[in-house]
């Protein structure tokens, strides 16, 4: 880096004026001149490297930041999009537990009316059954009535002619002259008291009645 000794640039600030015209002069003093003055450039050329050194580590360590930063920003832009996208699901969920809550509402309200429904059907039921049932009851004591009373309008027919013939016998015994007296066609037309026994009396007439009630 040196020019020479005729041309040294002055890069130390060293006073090279009338005090350096009253040292005195010796053989060596150039040569250590010179060796010093290499000895500073190198010391300056290191430091310039180490300078350059220092600013590309700097440069480095700014690019790391840079890229840091770069990253920090990435991730911040990815943490932002995740919780844009959680609040979006939670929205979504909480809008399905909303329509869930509604549907449940629903179907209790449809299971309450479905069981009044069907309670309602069940009471309609037991009232037809009871009808029914009253219906039958009544059906079976009519027919038991009927069947009563033509057991005994069979009972009766059947005893009607022995009744017919005691009463007659009765009357034959009491008074005897009447038939004593008879023509030829007493046999074809009967007498009125004969017309008479054969109607029934009163009593059986009351009694066939209320049989048939």
């Amino acid at each position: 880096m040196s020019k020479g000794l005729g041309h040294v640039p002055n890069r130390l600030g060293l006073n090279y004026g009338s005090k350096a015209s009253k040292v005195k002069k010796s053989p060596s003093s150039p040569i250590k001149m010179q060796d010093k003055i290499k000895e500073l450039e190198r010391r300056l050329e290191e430091q310039y490297n180490q300078n350059g050194k220092i600013q590309d580590t700097i440069k480095d360590l700014e690019r790391r930041l840079e890229e840091q930063y770069d990253r920090n920003e990435t991730i911040q832009k990815t943490r932002d999009q995740k919780f844009e996208y959680y609040n979006r699901q939670i929205e979504k969920l909480d809008e399905s537990v909303q329509k869930l809550t509604d549907w449940a509402s629903q179907l209790k309200n449809c299971i309450a009316e479905d069981i009044q429904r069907q309670y309602r059907e069940r009471e309609a039921q037991n009232k037809i059954q009871d009808v029914q049932h009253a219906m039958q009851k009544i059906l079976a004591t009519i027919m038991e009535q009927q069947h009563k009373h033509i057991s005994d309008m069979i009972e009766f027919q059947t005893q009607l002619p022995d009744m017919i013939r005691g009463e007659l016998s009765i009357q034959q015994a009491s008074n005897p002259e009447p038939l004593l007296d008879r023509d030829l066609d007493v046999d074809t037309k009967p007498t009125q008291w004969e017309q008479d026994d054969a109607k029934p009396s009163r009593k059986t007439k009351t009694r066939t009645k209320a049989t048939m009630e």
